[in-house]
Parts: structure tokens; C-alpha cells; sequence
């Protein structure tokens, strides 16, 4: 997946719904580059059952690269991120995941990876350490 210039607004959402989780995805090879400067939303992503597939309903999102909410098992290889103007939000947020594997993981500027949730979820960066995942606190 290659991603050019995109808006900041909505990063890419894998989202399925309390009880209903999307479950063994995987992507190879994600080149994201956005345009930036957005902001971290406040208060909580609502769920909005009724409204999918349409990936604006949540509004700004929380992250820069992925927000993942109900996934079970899902595993990328090869994931890069990058914004073209500063972005406070973190490369991705986790929220209900588990058995997540993500390897070679590459953000720009000290990146952060959010998180509430998670069980089994395992992050190294392109260099092969592990990536701490930091509390998620809409």
C-alpha cells in the first residue's frame, strides 16, 4: 500500500464493533506520507454501529498512521509513516486489540504508539527493538 500526499484529518481506520471483531488482517509493505499538522481529537471516537463503512463518521481521528479498535490478530510487515509538516498524533492507536504483530515499524521524530486494551500485542521498530506502547487516554 503507498499513500501520497494525503489529508491528516482521518488516518486509516480498522474498526469493527464491540463483540464483532475484524480479525486476521495483514499488510506488507505500507508507505503512508500525509500532509501533517493535524491535532489530537478530544474525548472519546464514538462507536457508530450503525453508520459504517463510511471512514469519515468518526471525524478526526487520533492517529497519524492506524487507528485499530476490536481487531483481533492482525500482523504488518514493513510499515512506514511519515507526515511532510510536525503532527503531535500518534503513528497508531490501539483500542481492544489482540495477537497484534507489527515488524520494521518506521516513524519520523520520536513517534509514538498509543494504546488501552491490548493483549499479545508485540511492535518492533526497522531496526528490530521493541516499540513501548504508551497509555490511550482519549
Amino acid at each position: 500500500i503507498d499513500c501520497w500526499n494525503a489529508t491528516s484529518t482521518e488516518c486509516s481506520i480498522l474498526s469493527g464493533v464491540p463483540g464483532y471483531p475484524i480479525r486476521d488482517i495483514n499488510f506488507y509493505n505500507v508507505q503512508i506520507e500525509h500532509q501533517g499538522g493535524g491535532a489530537v481529537p478530544k474525548g472519546e471516537l464514538p462507536e457508530l454501529e450503525r453508520s459504517y463503512p463510511d471512514p469519515q463518521m468518526f471525524g478526526p481521528t487520533p492517529a497519524q498512521g492506524f487507528f485499530m479498535r476490536h481487531v483481533e490478530g492482525v500482523r504488518m510487515v514493513d510499515v512506514q509513516v511519515r507526515a511532510s509538516r510536525p503532527d503531535p498524533r500518534p503513528l497508531i492507536v490501539f483500542d481492544d486489540v489482540q495477537h497484534a504483530n507489527i515488524v520494521s515499524l518506521r516513524g519520523e521524530g520520536g513517534a509514538k504508539l498509543e494504546g488501552r486494551s491490548m493483549t499479545d500485542v508485540q511492535i518492533l521498530d526497522e531496526y528490530g527493538k521493541s516499540v513501548t506502547v504508551l497509555p490511550y487516554q482519549p
